[in-house]
């Protein structure tokens, strides 16, 4: 499978994140970073997270806690 494509985001708490539309899997880059990987997540929230006014405000409000999460190693 090829690697999932990161693009940089204006946050304080996230550095990257990315998204396959195949499998609906989430990536996120945190500042400190940690790597993580949320699955079952739809385009049209990837698409809501990378626009929102605040990427962080919009993960923890939206995704943090909503999807099972993995974390990469």
């Amino acid at each position: 499978m090829p690697a999932i494509k990161m693009e940089d985001v204006n946050s304080s708490m996230i550095k990257k994140i990315g998204h396959n539309d195949v499998t609906w899997e989430l990536i996120i880059q945190f500042d400190n970073g940690d790597t993580w990987a949320y699955s079952d997540v739809a385009p049209a929230i990837f698409h809501e997270l990378k626009t929102a006014g605040s990427v962080g405000k919009y993960f923890l409000k939206n995704i943090k806690g909503k999807y099972q999460a993995v974390k990469q190693s």
